[in-house]
């Protein structure tokens, strides 16, 4: 095998690692990314508390947010950011502005509710993974292209 299929065969290793990451990227996380795209909606609160437990030996304290929507009571999730601390204060804090009975904005991705917030580091980071997963793949397909080298570096006499 020449060294160019060395190559195209690394750029396609690496285009297929970087999409699956892209994908896993765009789909997790809390909202996940994709949560952009999703459709906006208004729902009324019916509860809003912090809910603290034991959880592998820690006190962990999480928001609990319900909302009423399309007539039924659901979980409103991504309260928190990418990193969180469990803190009963951080908890308090997220849920400090709601007040049980008031209208706030959701988004709706895949039947879930998400409050309307975007997650620039995870958006961020899958925006970046996609970019360059098609780079690499669009890298892997123009070296795989016949005759790829016998235009470049002769010069002409």
């Amino acid at each position: 095998m020449s060294g160019a299929n060395w190559v195209v065969l690394l750029l396609a290793g690496i285009g297929l690692m970087l999409t699956n990451a892209a994908i896993g990227s765009w789909t997790t996380g809390d909202p996940p990314p994709a949560s952009v795209f999703g459709q906006r909606s208004a729902a009324r609160v019916v509860e809003a508390r912090v809910v603290s437990a034991t959880q592998n030996g820690s006190l962990r304290h999480v928001p609990l947010v319900l909302v009423q929507w399309d007539g039924q009571v659901t979980e409103l999730r991504g309260l928190t950011g990418s990193f969180y601390d469990y803190r009963n204060g951080t908890a308090e804090t997220a849920i400090r502005g709601i007040v049980i009975g008031q209208a706030v904005a959701v988004r709706v991705v895949e039947g879930a509710l998400y409050v309307d917030r975007t997650d620039w580091l995870r958006l961020g980071g899958a925006i970046w993974l996609s970019l360059f997963a098609l780079i690499a793949w669009g890298a892997g397909v123009v070296l795989s292209l016949p005759g790829r080298f016998k235009r470049l570096g002769r010069p002409r006499s």
